[in-house]
């Protein structure tokens, strides 16, 4: 059965890849979610106008706190991975 094998800085900078845009993808949740609600009933008001800020404060803003969850994730898992390649070829 052949070894998995990778180049381990490329490993390292896909880790790093999946920890900046969990970190993007957060940080772009909490500028819209502020905009979103400084603007619902300061600038736009009435039931559609809350209807809006309810679906992204829960659907929308939930979505992309998934997303972010996922990409921490992936990260966690590419590193988990290159730390077990580099161990068993540093021991071959």
């Amino acid at each position: 059965m052949p070894l998995d094998g990778a180049d381990l800085a490329q490993l390292d900078d896909l880790t790093r890849r999946f920890a900046t845009w969990a970190a993007q993808v957060q940080s772009l949740k909490t500028e819209i979610t502020g905009v979103v609600n400084a603007t619902v009933g300061v600038a736009w008001t009435g039931l559609v106008a809350a209807r809006f800020r309810d679906e992204w404060n829960g659907e929308f803003a939930t979505s992309l706190v998934r997303l972010a969850d996922a990409l921490e994730h992936q990260s966690q898992f590419v590193a988990a991975k290159r730390d077990q390649i580099d161990l068993v070829t540093n021991r071959l």
